[in-house]
């Protein structure tokens, strides 16, 4: 699921089209730039590897200009429901759970910043963006890590 590594709403992936993905030739990096459909604020979206490889695969299939063909909201979760039975998974499993894994687990966790965060995820302020800053252990463990590093001459 491209949300994995993007954390782009549901709505905003219905919505998603080629015009909204940016390649960076000087860079050699890619972005997606969008307006919220929630907020119609700006949200910034960097392209990582993963969610690069998932685009290619599906940019330009669709007759409509969208890149994904989208089930409903309903209908998504309800299959993802079925896999995390299928898998064991315990959590219950939505798309919206995606955008939160994006967050904590692949951003805050691997150091982003919670401002650079709420950019990414198109927030209108950060107190929005600080519902979704779950703290971890693994975060606490890494950011003193980080810090007795540091503190070692």
């Amino acid at each position: 699921m491209v949300c994995c590594f993007t954390g782009i709403s549901y709505a905003d992936m219905c919505k998603l089209t080629k015009d909204q993905i940016v390649s960076d030739s000087v860079k050699g990096n890619g972005y997606i730039y969008l307006y919220r459909t929630k907020t119609n604020h700006p949200a910034f979206i960097p392209i990582l590897p993963q969610s690069q490889k998932i685009l290619d695969k599906y940019i330009n299939q669709t007759p409509s200009g969208k890149i994904f063909h989208m089930l409903s909201n309903q209908k998504t979760n309800a299959y993802l429901k079925e896999l995390a039975d299928i898998c064991g998974i315990k959590k219950k499993l939505t798309y919206h759970v995606a955008r939160h894994s994006f967050a904590v687990t692949v951003c805050l966790e691997n150091g982003i910043p919670i401002e650079t965060l709420s950019k990414i995820l198109g927030h209108t302020n950060l107190r929005v963006t600080q519902s979704y800053a779950r703290i971890t252990y693994a975060k606490v463990m890494n950011d003193m890590q980080v810090l007795k590093n540091r503190l070692e001459y």
